[in-house]
């Protein structure tokens, strides 16, 4: 399991005085696991289970009350696997498991799960004021579950299955709360892709066989934007808030 915890803050009763600020939370995250059972005699069973699980948050934020004054652009990104660019890091969490048995009885189980969980908050807090050229707050996350199992059994009496699950869910959320005392353009986007496949085989040769094959990919992410309710915004331009999900 990948689980970690990263925020990246300017905090609370800041004044900030700079040309251009970004302030990025990113994380690039894996989990792969991979597992066999082998087994053989007159009696063989084999069973193996393979879990693989990457659930990070990530928070970005501008606390209360503070004041930033940028002459050119702020710029609030929380990105897990994504670059600034909105281009994959192909990462994510990746299970298999195999479990082949030979003998007079032969039993094989094989379970595989992979779960992909973002959870990313880009914010600017209530009281705050920012003033800047372009000022943006982004949330963009990639979750990619993968998992495969294969389960071979052979004998007079056989039974193979095979089992997977693959999830991708988390929440990917952007905001402002705060208040713009002047800007040109102001941009909340959230943005979460993802990827779930699930992959099983269960093969039984005898006399008499039996095999089950079952396997479920779930795509559940939260995606979510908005203007809080006491925001104050000056803005020349545009205002753009935009939730995405693929």
């Amino acid at each position: 399991s990948v689980s970690p915890t990263l925020r990246a803050t300017i905090g609370a009763n800041s004044n900030i005085q700079a040309t251009n600020l970004t302030v990025t939370s990113q994380t690039e995250s894996s989990a792969d696991t991979q597992t066999a059972g082998v087994s053989t005699g007159t009696l063989a069973v084999a069973v193996s289970t393979a879990g693989a699980t990457v659930s990070p948050t990530l928070e970005t934020s501008v606390g209360s009350n503070a004041l930033i004054n940028a002459t050119g652009d702020i710029t609030l990104q929380s990105l897990h696997n994504r670059n600034a660019n909105g281009t994959y890091i192909f990462k994510g969490a990746n299970a298999l498991a195999t479990a082949p048995a030979g003998g007079l009885i032969g039993l094989t189980g094989a379970f595989a799960s992979a779960t992909s969980s973002a959870n990313l908050d880009s914010f600017v807090s209530s009281g705050a004021t920012l003033n800047a050229d372009d000022i943006s707050v982004l949330a963009k996350s990639y979750n990619k579950a993968t998992a495969a199992s294969a389960g071979l059994s052979v004998g007079l009496l056989s039974l193979g299955a095979a089992v997977v699950v693959t999830n991708t869910d988390g929440v990917t959320k952007a905001h402002y709360d705060g208040n713009i005392g002047n800007a040109t353009n102001l941009t909340v986007n959230a943005i979460a892709d993802d990827y779930a496949q699930a992959d099983t085989t269960a093969l039984a040769g005898g006399l008499v066989a039996a095999n089950v094959n079952s396997a479920n990919a779930n795509v559940g992410s939260t995606v979510t934007t908005y203007i809080g309710n006491n925001a104050n915004l000056h803005v020349t331009n545009d205002i753009q808030v935009k939730a995405e999900s693929n």
